[in-house]
């Protein structure tokens, strides 16, 4: 199932299939390969697809995915990705 997910998640597919995908990875009990998929698509051409990748990220990778985010918000350009990185970043009430 976890192959079939991730496979769903290529630049091929449409964008609501490949967050979909991504959603369902990132609700899977071990949640190790969602992080890595996640991780890999911070860089994606789409920035919306993107900025799911960065709450993706933000929501489930714990202390380590902050650092990623943070190094990657560093040399970030697009506007609607670095913003997602910034508010999740952003210190909660």
């Amino acid at each position: 199932g976890l192959d079939a997910l991730e496979s769903l998640t290529d630049v091929s597919e449409p964008r609501n299939v490949r967050g979909q995908a991504l959603a369902l990875l990132a609700d899977w009990p071990e949640t190790s390969r969602a992080v890595k998929v996640a991780t890999r698509y911070l860089a994606d051409g789409d920035p919306l697809f993107a900025s799911n990748a960065v709450q993706t990220l933000a929501r489930i990778g714990g202390e380590s995915a902050r650092a990623t985010l943070t190094a990657a918000l560093s040399t970030e350009t697009r506007v609607t990705v670095k913003a997602a990185m910034r508010q999740a970043l952003a210190p909660r009430p």
